[in-house]
């Protein structure tokens, strides 16, 4: 690995990896019993590399690029942000989603029960809302993977630049060493 891609590089693939797995759930596998396996098999893969982002670069980079005296604080709003962006907006978005653009039928869901409901209008709903559920963890982990891919360019500057303006010439200089020997 590189000093300053190899973060950056296990972000991207965590967010990327999830994408394949998410489409297989909500698009491509059968919705029978006997298609369990393949569920756990993909939710065990999203919930395995899912995590590699917040720990093995967000937390590790912000803490490097932090002042001492301030990492406490930017640690804890990123975790808060980081948790209830999705609480608050993903419920209500993945309903307003799949009532309006995938065309939910509420009229349905409210007058019977799922199990007295059509075939076809419960297929028309599973549709719906995994669409929007697709559309609401595809699109933001593109987005994620993007702000990923610029940390190829702005690690090292940014980490180089924190450390001038505190005036740690020592770790400096071991940035500007290791600067040299990676890639």
């Amino acid at each position: 690995w590189s000093r300053w891609h190899g973060r950056p590089a296990t972000a991207q693939a965590s967010v990327f990896g999830k994408i394949p797995a998410m489409f297989a759930v909500l698009l491509f596998i059968p919705r029978t019993p006997d298609s369990f396996w393949k569920f756990w098999i993909c939710m065990v893969v999203i919930g395995l590399i899912g995590v590699w982002a917040g720990v093995a670069t967000n937390r590790p980079i912000l803490i490097e690029l932090v002042s001492a005296k301030s990492r406490a604080s930017v640690v804890s709003w990123l975790t808060a942000f980081e948790g209830s962006a999705g609480a608050l907006f993903g419920a209500p978005l993945v309903g307003i989603l799949a009532e309006h653009i995938f065309h939910y039928d509420v009229e349905a869901a409210k007058s019977a029960i799922v199990a007295d409901m059509s075939p076809e209008v419960r297929d028309q709903n599973v549709t719906a809302l995994s669409s929007a559920i697709l559309c609401l963890t595809v699109i933001p982990w593109l987005i994620c993977f993007s702000f990923y891919s610029a940390l190829h360019w702005t690690y090292k500057r940014d980490l180089t630049g924190r450390l001038r303006a505190s005036n740690g010439t020592s770790k400096l200089e071991e940035v500007e060493m290791l600067s040299r020997n990676s890639l």
